[in-house]
């Protein structure tokens, strides 16, 4: 075995460990490989990379040189394997079928199980022997592949029997595991470790390396079980008891271990786990007579210090557990608790009586808190003859059983304090209260104290003078509850008597105190008649007490009600002002109560001083608290309450005074903030807060109608007028900080009439619309003089706006919505230039009043100008504000019965081919200058004229020509006529129809109609009279006829007498009489 070297001069330290084994220690079968492959003597190693800084993740197997095989160990395998036939990796081959291997595989898995595993043990030993720091990332884990498999099994089957020292002790020196002690991570508790590291066992290893799923059985292997532990502890009680006070380990560490050690059900008996109330380590234990209690320890641990108690770091289920061990941990019993006290400083004995003082009463008023605490074992009956009870006011206990003789006066649970104190200032020796009802089951009644005060036989001077006023009144307010019908009515008529002489009851005399009288010398005054605030309006003569059960039940029981005052006959008595001072506060806010609380229904009267001090009609007054009477009268001091008596609100509502919010109160709110914004007072908050209000949509505002508030200022507007742009804001008119609701507009009215009325500050709710559907709709008036505003004002200085064009486009909008609402208001405006007359948002605005503007115009004419596309949307609307329309009749329907046949249309389509190439054309007209060839046949077949004319007495008509020219037709001077009209009457004949004449201006339209008019006419004068229907039809269909030569069409019309022309030109002239 090789051991390590020095070799700092190199990158990297490794430690290197070899051995051989000779050829006949192997198995008989396996030796006559050594001559077939040729082996020489086996001899194998490890190598270790001393500086990686973990385990090796790529180790291999090497064969002189390192082979392509990796393996799973922290370390690199050399041996003198018998490889594979690619020379590439060792023969490995796994069993067959009948669990069979290769001899070859034989031989280099006994070099592992008896040559490599052994010097592994033996490289980890001289790891561990210099340099302990770094074994552990050389001991194998699970292993993946099988070379590795098999030698982390043979090595961990060899660590149970090594003699080598693989394994560090808690002291820090190598140990061999069979010597060991070895701490089992997945079976024991980290604080079994913890322990017995702190220990230093010397044979005890608490990091240990060795992977324990590698076996099931690890033999002869000692590991930190329950019973190892045990012992362990047992031995070290000493040790144990100073690493607690070091605080080495926790007392989680301690109830660690014990729980571990009660589950492997080790006996605990002489284990130092037990904690003491003072924190000391103690040991558990069979039998012994100091017992540790477990239960009731804060109290116990109070009571008689805390080394009698286990700790109370340890939870209340954990202690009764130990409690159930058996050993020297028990719960508390009268027993246990009695020899408490035999062992305690004060140690009592069975006894009547007992002095004592200072300190030790304490101590027994705590202890006998304790007794009578929830949860405690032992009561007070169980130590009835031990002396624990004090006693007031002297330096003595008494037991329990000397307390039920009746020889002392016994002071009950739930008395009164007062009444011991009283007793004891009258000479009556009582016993100290107890907490719970463990002395007596029955209760002090009335009888036995008046009974007492009875032999007593003391006057009420005398009486008032042994007892402190403060000690007399505290006994009287304890002995009240019992002054009532149920106890009287048991008392005999000697107790009554009495009862009626003892000084229970305060009285006055006008404005003069009197100390405590008896029942016989009073008149009481009514239930809640507040004596000390009426006692000036009382005579002072009488002695007057305030109203109480006690002293009602004593009148009635001595037959003395006439003594009780109605509140009729105390108010007959009373003297009540009509005005107060500043004085009369405190007595006044008594009185008011008392009314509010004795009269029934409305009080009319002055009774409730407003906020000068003046007294009121409840009715005239309203509620401070409900924020919209205080918001909408604010400063008005004579509507509320004064502030002084505004504490006694919900009683004066009783008497009148308003509260509930009622349409009519509603109402009055906001005509109390309009009145206050036209006096020009700051109300933009008040009135915040009231639209805000209303705004809501109470359910009172459903009974008042909108005309009722509109016109009041009470909504603040929004500071900004136009909707979108602020620059426009200077030509809205004026409006105050807060307005009606006439002056302001709903959100999608903004843009039609912003400069007439204002924004909302915040716009009316859904719920409030509904209530008022028309809130924030402007009039036809308003949106008319908006208009006016928007032409006159805002136009001129922005020219071209696209926010201005849309602001006219929702008032036309608006105005067409609402056209029934202002045509009466448009119509005299009919002068005035409203109208955007545009027909794009690129042009140039003009502006046109509606009496300018014809619909259906074709072109401008006579100071009358077509409506753009801008204003078409708006054609009812500008008709009712002035605009005219241009009607031209419509023709009348065509009667086709008596329709002539149609041309073939084979025939017309091959004459109108031969005109069109120039052939057979036998004549031609000349007009203006222009020639027209046709066929003279094609002309006398569909014309009368010029069948006559070119047949009879029209033939000299024809002109001769060349033979290169065609004849041409002459037209006389009463056929004159356009060559428009001669060309359109040759296309008919030709085609059945005529091209219409085009136009794009006025002056073109003009030329167009009188081409059309001299077509009708000359086919009027030739005998063609559907031609002249269809020249007819398209002076109509082109729109040619105009206010201005309506006349001048009706008179050719006439002269042809088209009699259709006619009617149309007459029912124009009278459809548009306006022109």
């Amino acid at each position: 075995m090789k051991g390590p070297q020095s070799v700092a001069e190199i990158a990297e330290r490794w430690m290197v460990t070899r051995n051989e084994v000779a050829q006949e220690e192997f198995p008989t079968n396996l030796q006559a490989l050594f001559p077939l492959h040729r082996l020489p003597t086996p001899n194998f190693g490890l190598a270790v990379n001393l500086s990686a800084k973990s385990s090796m993740r790529d180790s291999r197997l090497f064969a002189t040189l390192p082979l392509p095989v990796s393996i799973s160990l922290p370390v690199h395998i050399h041996a003198t394997w018998i490889l594979a036939q690619d020379r590439r990796s060792i023969r490995y081959d796994a069993p067959d079928a009948a669990n069979h291997r290769p001899d070859d595989t034989l031989y280099n898995v006994h070099l592992l199980e008896k040559g490599v595993a052994p010097l592994y043990v033996k490289t980890l030993a001289l790891l561990l022997r210099h340099h302990p720091s770094r074994v552990r990332h050389f001991w194998p884990g699970k292993a993946q592949d099988d070379p590795s498999q098999t030698v982390a099994a043979e090595l961990y089957k060899q660590i149970i029997s090594t003699k080598e020292p693989v394994l560090l002790s808690a002291q820090g020196q190598p140990i061999a595991p069979a010597d060991s002690i070895i701490h089992s991570p997945t079976e024991t508790p980290s604080a079994v470790c913890k322990i017995l590291s702190e220990l230093k066992v010397h044979n005890y290893v608490p990091t240990p390396y060795i992977a324990t799923s590698f076996r099931k059985d690890w033999g002869s292997l000692r590991f930190d079980t329950g019973k190892e532990v045990s012992k362990i502890l047992r031995e070290n009680v000493t040790a144990m008891q100073a690493l607690w006070q070091a605080t080495a380990f926790t007392l989680k560490d301690i109830l660690s271990v014990l729980n571990y050690l009660l589950e492997e059900k080790v006996s605990l008996d002489g284990i130092p786990l037990l904690l003491r109330g003072d924190r000391q380590l103690v040991e558990f234990r069979n039998s012994v007579q100091v017992k540790l209690f477990a239960s009731q320890r804060t109290e116990l641990a109070k009571l008689f210090g805390s080394i009698i108690v286990v700790s109370l770091d340890i939870s209340e289920l954990s202690a009764q557990a130990l409690a159930k061990l058996g050993l020297n941990v028990v719960t508390l019993d009268p027993r246990g608790l009695r020899d408490l006290l035999a062992r305690h400083s004060i140690a009592p004995t069975p006894a009547d009586t007992k002095a004592a003082s200072g300190a030790q009463l304490n101590w027994h008023k705590e202890f006998l808190k304790f007794l009578a605490s929830p949860g405690c074992p032992v009561e007070v009956q169980d130590l009835a003859d031990l002396p624990l009870l004090p006693a007031v006011g002297q330096d003595l206990v008494v037991s329990l059983n000397h307390a039920r003789s009746g020889k002392i006066w016994w002071r009950y649970p739930h008395e009164h304090r007062a009444l011991t104190t009283v007793l004891l200032q009258l000479g009556v020796i009582t016993v100290d209260e107890l907490r719970g009802e463990v002395q007596r089951s029955d209760m002090n009644d009335l009888a036995r104290i008046i009974q007492l005060f009875g032999r007593l036989n003391l006057s009420s001077p005398e009486i008032l003078r042994k007892v402190t006023p403060k000690d007399w009144d505290a006994f009287v307010q304890y002995l009240k509850p019992w002054i009532q019908d149920y106890y009287l009515a048991r008392l005999p008529g000697a107790d009554l008597q009495t009862l009626n002489t003892l000084p229970f009851f305060q009285g006055r005399q006008g404005t003069n105190r009197l100390s405590y009288v008896p029942a016989s010398q009073v008149m009481m005054l009514p239930d809640s008649a507040p004596l000390d605030s009426l006692a000036r309006y009382l005579p002072s003569g009488t002695t007057f007490a305030a109203s109480s059960p006690e002293l009602a039940a004593v009148l009635r029981r001595g037959n003395n009600t006439q003594k009780s005052l109605s509140f009729s006959s105390l108010f007959n008595q009373l003297r009540i002002p009509r005005q107060i001072t500043q004085n009369d506060d405190a007595s006044f806010s008594s009185l008011l109560p008392l009314v509010a609380a004795h009269h029934t229904g409305t009080f009319n009267n002055q009774l409730i001083p407003d906020g000068n001090r003046v007294l009121r009609r409840p009715s005239e007054l309203f509620d401070h608290r409900v924020t919209l009477f205080s918001t909408a009268f604010e400063g008005r001091q004579e509507l509320f309450v004064h502030p002084t008596f505004r504490h006694l609100i919900d009683r004066l509502v009783g008497l009148g005074v308003k509260r509930e919010i009622t349409s009519q109160r509603l109402l009055e709110c906001i005509q109390a903030v309009d009145q206050d914004a036209r006096q020009g007072r700051e109300v933009v908050r008040r009135a915040r807060w009231l639209w805000g209000y209303v705004n809501a949509a109470p359910p009172q505002l459903r009974e008042i109608g909108l005309d009722s508030i509109r016109g009041h200022r009470f909504v603040p507007r929004h500071s900004q007028r136009h909707p979108s742009d602020s620059d426009f804001d200077l030509y809205a008119r004026d409006l105050p900080d807060v307005v009606s609701l006439d002056d302001l507009c709903a959100p999608n009215r903004e843009s039609v009439v912003w400069t007439q009325r204002a924004r909302f500050a915040t716009s009316p709710t859904a719920h409030l619309t509904a209530v008022y559907p028309s809130i924030g709709e402007p009039t036809g008036a308003d949106v008319v003089r908006h208009l006016s505003s928007l032409v006159r004002d805002v136009a001129p200085n922005r020219l071209q706006s696209s926010i201005l064009l849309s602001n006219i486009k929702s008032v036309y909008t608006w105005l067409k919505s609402n056209q029934a609402n202002v045509k009466g208001l448009l119509k005299p405006l009919a002068k005035q230039p409203l109208w955007l007359n545009i027909g794009s948002d690129l042009d140039d605005w003009t502006w046109r009043a509606a009496d300018e503007l014809v619909f259906d115009l074709t072109y401008d004419v006579g100071g009358r100008f077509v409506v753009q596309k801008f204003l078409l949307p708006y054609r009812s609307l500008l008709v009712d504000a002035g605009a005219h329309e241009y009607r031209v009749a419509s023709p009348p329907r065509p009667n086709t019965s008596g329709a002539k046949t149609p041309h073939s249309e084979a025939m017309r389509s091959g004459w109108n081919q031969l005109r069109k190439t120039g052939q057979l054309l036998d004549v031609c007209f000349q007009v203006e200058g222009q020639e027209i060839p046709a066929h003279r046949g094609m002309l006398a077949a569909l014309v009368p004229h010029f069948m006559a004319a070119f047949s009879g007495s029209f033939r000299e008509s024809v002109i001769s020509a060349d033979e290169s020219e065609l004849p041409v037709y002459r037209l006389p001077q009463d056929e004159a006529a356009s060559a428009f009209a001669v060309r359109s009457l040759v296309d008919y004949v030709y085609t059945g129809a005529f091209s219409h004449p085009k136009f794009s201006d006025i002056d073109e339209a003009t030329g167009a109609l009188d081409d059309l008019l001299d077509l009708m006419e000359l086919s009027n004068l030739w005998d063609v009279p559907e031609l002249s229907n269809q020249a007819v039809d398209a002076i109509v269909e082109l729109r040619l006829i105009r206010f201005d030569n309506c006349e001048d069409v009706l008179t050719r019309a006439q002269a042809c007498q088209m009699q259709t022309l006619i009617d149309i030109c007459q029912k124009t002239l009278e459809q548009n009489q306006w022109a």
